[in-house]
């Protein structure tokens, strides 16, 4: 039941490309031009964008996505802008396009609330954590690698997950066992685009890890990972996996940018200590 909360709320990683590099120049000049009431080239790719990650309304009704600069895509861009604690123009400036072409995880930063007759409602906005819709039951948790991908062997990576998940563990009541089997409670592992979960690696999707008590935790395997100090075209794993098994413990985005659960992830870049939004986040789930 958790996992089809989630699922039904996080559709996360359908995202279509939407890197800078993959827009013509003149198409971002012309997404910066167009203003509301007007129809541009490449509008289409920012509703869609907004969609996947939640701030567009997903009911076919209320989201037609084309090259029509309407209200509801000013009303998104706003709520995108305030989360990334941006200048809220309502407009597809500079910096938005700058914040939607930087690498991510794949989860989405809005969960739509929905009224008892199942209409979309207002933005449900957070102020710092939230939370997938699931939780365990127990805090002795076993976890499994699968592989890893090129540069180094599993037997390298395995300090590294290790470390990862003891950051949660030093300050909650979790406690985590590495298990040989593959059935273990939380299963990682490095994967290509399509790799038979239903959800396909897209563009700029560095990872996605589903809710408890699902335990799945995939990478994409096309990045450029280290394990230890990246260089500025590098993904740091650790970094990745610490924010990844923040998801597999329950917790959703926060709009903190400090804290490890915020969405994005800057290239060459080490983030692997909790802030006190993760910390509070996950004692307010499990009231512990």
């Amino acid at each position: 039941m958790a996992f089809q909360v989630f699922r039904a709320f996080c559709v996360f990683l359908v995202l279509q490309p939407f890197a800078v590099k993959s827009l013509k120049l003149e198409i971002l000049e012309n997404l910066e031009r167009v203003q509301k009431g007007e129809i541009g080239n490449g509008v289409y790719q920012v509703k869609k964008y907004l969609k996947i990650y939640g701030y567009y309304p997903h009911d076919t009704k209320h989201a037609v996505l084309d090259d029509h600069f309407d209200d509801k895509l000013e009303d998104a861009l706003k709520a995108y802008q305030q989360y990334y604690s941006l200048n809220v123009t309502g407009k597809v400036d500079s910096d938005t396009i700058k914040a939607m072409a930087t690498p991510r995880c794949g989860v989405p930063d809005v969960i739509r609330k929905r009224t008892w007759k199942g209409t979309v409602g207002t933005f449900q906005l957070v102020s710092n954590y939230s939370f997938t819709g699931g939780k365990w039951f127990n805090y002795n948790l076993t976890y499994n690698i699968q592989n890893a991908t090129r540069g180094f062997t599993v037997k390298e990576l395995r300090p590294v997950i290790a470390q990862a998940l003891q950051t949660w563990a030093a300050v909650s009541p979790f406690k985590f066992t590495e298990e040989t089997q593959a059935k273990a409670n939380i299963n990682i592992g490095f994967f290509p685009k399509d790799h038979g979960d239903g959800f396909p690696f897209k563009d700029i999707t560095l990872a996605h890890a589903f809710p408890p008590r699902d335990g799945r935790f995939h990478f994409y395997e096309k990045w450029n990972w280290s394990l230890s100090k990246p260089a500025s075209d590098q993904i740091h794993v650790k970094s990745i996996a610490v924010h990844e098994f923040g998801h597999t413990i329950g917790l959703g985005h926060s709009n903190i940018s400090k804290a490890i659960m915020f969405p994005t992830y800057n290239p060459g870049t080490i983030k692997t200590d909790l802030d006190q939004d993760d910390i509070d986040g996950l004692k307010d789930l499990y009231g512990y």
